[in-house]
């Protein structure tokens, strides 16, 4: 009973913890400048950690856009995006990008075993495998989308 009172005391206390702000201005992947209804200009890092090598990602808004903010112990986070500009991620490992029925990887893997074997009909007949310089190219691609995604 005693947290539902102190929540009660503290929302009649801070009636606008959140807020609409406008985005003024974007640095990079680290932070946004934001203008506040009070008109009062302030930096808000985009970024949990202020990292540029943290993990996780990054929502970059719309330069001009609002966003929702949320205002608690001396700092502004934003809450919700209306537009997006980027979003980025940083993660180590691999990635895994799916649904029910497809794997990013598989598809790939899939486009690169058809284009190793990919043959062209001409007037004098279907043409060869890719060359072996193709060939290699597509052998590293695969590689690199290997080291990438699982």
């Amino acid at each position: 009973m005693e947290l539902s009172r102190s929540i009660a005391h503290l929302m009649a206390k801070n009636t606008s913890l959140f807020e609409i702000a406008t985005v003024v201005s974007v640095d990079g992947s680290n932070a946004c400048v934001l203008k506040l209804q009070s008109d009062l200009e302030v930096s808000v890092p985009l970024r949990a950690v202020d990292a540029s090598d943290s993990q996780g990602f990054v929502i970059t808004p719309e330069i001009g856009s609002p966003v929702k903010v949320l205002r608690t112990s001396g700092q502004i986070v934003i809450t919700h995006f209306s537009k997006i500009q980027d979003v980025s991620f940083h993660f180590a490992g691999k990635y895994s990008i799916k649904n029910e029925q497809n794997n990013l990887a598989e598809l790939i893997s899939d486009l690169l075993a058809i284009v190793k074997t990919l043959k062209v009909s001409t007037p004098s007949g279907a043409s060869g495998v890719p060359l072996p310089d193709v060939l290699q190219k597509v052998n590293d691609l695969e590689t690199k989308f290997a080291n990438l995604l699982q």
